[in-house]
């Protein structure tokens, strides 16, 4: 009973290792158990069709019977040719029988799935192979964005707008962008505290803080996009709507007549990242989401996109969204309505 114990306590601390740190030895690990994760999320989806189950027992026992009535006259027909006391085929002899053949059958079915499946993800465009921590990351981006949402509301009421696109000191040069004016609303990010907001955001003296990492700004679904520039700079994955912060006139809740969970606030980007200092990080969702220039898109290979709509709710939206809806929801007074589901 120890040894039980204390060998599935050794089994679970190596696979919380071996998810957590991805290692070599992963894909063999996902190969040899990844099943028990497929079944935990299947099984509860999983209903009983009471008259299929039926007809399968009675469609079993029908090929019981035949199956032990045939070899029991085959075992008599070749016991007859031969000299001494006979053996009776035994029940349990078909059984086994039976039971072979299904495992065979089950074992060809597996392996041609496998076949088909193993080849499917080495021409898929993304990891083969997905951790178990790849759920928690999903979850940790879209809190990520929820609290981009909190700094941007927090601006908002304080301010009575939301922050403006660029910041300009007296000479035309341009300052801070909305990330550098929404730092102080967040909660967590200290550096704001050693911003200087009379000088450029790449000015020496801003250097410093600049080229600290926001963890609120980085999306750790993003396993090779670049974490800081040439000059040391720390990206962010996260941008702005440019049609509501964006814009040369800062708007307001009131602006955005098309409804709270009418308007989008901010997303994930996969693609031309710029320092979260940078006064230009903002784009027009209505692009297009994914693999799109110039748009918002989650990790490659992935089929969704985390968006904030600005009442504070992160919606996974499919990149095969209809543009006209996209467009809908990138304009905060289009008029346009879309039905779209609460934030689970």
């Amino acid at each position: 009973m120890k040894w039980g114990i204390a060998s599935a306590f050794l089994f679970f601390v190596f696979a919380a290792l071996l998810l957590g740190c991805g290692g070599l030895l992963e894909p063999p690990f996902q190969l040899a158990f990844g099943w028990i994760w497929y079944l935990s999320r299947v099984l509860p989806e999983v209903t009983v069709n009471v008259g299929a189950c039926f007809q399968g027992v009675i469609a079993l026992g029908l090929l019981v019977a035949v199956a032990h009535g045939f070899l029991r006259w085959l075992s008599g027909q070749m016991q007859s040719k031969e000299e001494g006391p006979r053996r009776p085929w035994r029940f349990r002899w078909t059984c086994c029988g039976v039971s072979v053949v299904i495992l065979m059958f089950v074992a060809g079915i597996s392996m041609t799935a496998m076949v088909h499946q193993v080849h499917w993800l080495a021409s898929s465009p993304g990891p083969m192979f997905s951790s178990g921590m790849e759920a928690p990351r999903r979850a940790k981006s879209r809190n990520n964005l929820k609290q981009i949402a909190l700094g941007l509301l927090n601006h908002e009421s304080a301010q009575q707008q939301f922050p403006a696109d660029v910041t300009f000191g007296p000479y035309g040069e341009m300052r801070h962008g909305w990330i550098a004016q929404t730092l102080p609303y967040m909660e967590g990010p200290w550096v704001a505290e050693e911003i200087d907001m009379d000088l450029p955001w790449d000015h020496p003296d801003n250097a410093e803080a600049f080229k600290t990492p926001i963890n609120e700004l980085l999306n750790p679904r993003f396993k090779d996009a670049p974490f800081e520039d040439d000059d040391g700079y720390v990206m962010t994955h996260y941008m702005a709507n440019s049609r509501v912060v964006g814009g040369h006139k800062p708007m307001a809740i009131g602006d955005l007549t098309d409804g709270m969970s009418q308007t989008i606030l901010a997303g994930e980007v996969n693609h031309d990242f710029k320092p979260w200092g940078h006064p230009l990080n903002w784009r027009d969702p209505a692009r297009g989401l994914g693999d799109v220039r110039g748009g918002f898109g989650g990790p490659p290979g992935s089929s969704t996109t985390n968006i904030l709509m600005a009442d504070g709710s992160v919606q996974s939206m499919s990149n095969d969204i209809d543009p006209a809806v996209l467009e809908a929801l990138a304009t905060p007074a289009s008029g346009d309505q879309v039905e779209w589901p609460e934030d689970p």
